[in-house]
């Protein structure tokens, strides 16, 4: 005689093959959009990065007699990644302690003054999201020459 209320042990196969397929599918939809929120959250650092940069140029420019931005290598060098993350040995110290460096470590900022106006130059970072709102159009191809990657350019105020 079978006993009519006997207790269920377990899943079925059928139950845990549903169950696997729903996380599965759930994790397919989330891995890509946590990999492009890094890569947002990177260029946004970069962006920063290339804002203070701005900022302690301005200070140096208020300093000098006559007034003018940096052209010479020992007070911003002109591939930013030679000091990346390290203290200035200069009198450049006043105005940024420490300089930035790209969140890959891989790619440097560029310093590009123009020689002939002393009033005038051009950071430029390589960002990853291509979407970016504030990347140039057309591409900065000398500073970026990656194809994957896009440029930002931000000029004297």
């Amino acid at each position: 005689m079978r006993n009519e209320f006997q207790i269920k042990q377990g899943f079925t196969l059928i139950e845990l093959l549903v169950v696997i397929a729903i996380v599965g599918v759930l994790v397919a939809l989330a891995f890509p959009n946590f990999f492009a929120a890094r890569q947002r959250a990177r260029d946004l650092a970069r962006k920063s990065d290339l804002k203070q940069l701005q900022k302690a140029l301005e200070l140096y420019k208020e300093d000098q007699i006559p007034v003018a931005y940096p052209t010479n290598a020992p007070v911003i060098p002109p591939r930013l990644d030679v000091a990346c993350n390290t203290k200035w040995s200069s009198p450049s110290d006043i105005y940024m302690p420490k300089m930035p460096c790209d969140p890959l470590g891989q790619t440097p900022y560029f310093y590009l003054s123009n020689p002939s106006d002393k009033l005038s130059y051009t950071f430029v970072a390589c960002l990853e999201n291509r979407s970016d709102p504030d990347r140039d159009n057309p591409k900065n191809a000398a500073a970026c020459p990656s194809s994957d990657r896009e440029s930002y350019t931000l000029n004297e105020p």
